[in-house]
């Protein structure tokens, strides 16, 4: 959460990994993803 402007962040995103906070994650490249959130979220903020 970004508390200076009062809205969430994504940071990342896990993709999979070995349990939770066990092993190494895999994550995705959120930027690649930003047109297809914005769709799914229409005006949701």
């Amino acid at each position: 959460r970004d508390r200076n402007r009062d809205i969430w962040v994504a940071t990342g995103i896990v993709s999979w990994g070995i349990g939770c906070g066990e092993g190494y994650g895999f994550y995705t490249k959120v930027l690649n993803y930003v047109d297809w959130i914005k769709k799914e979220m229409g005006d949701e903020n």
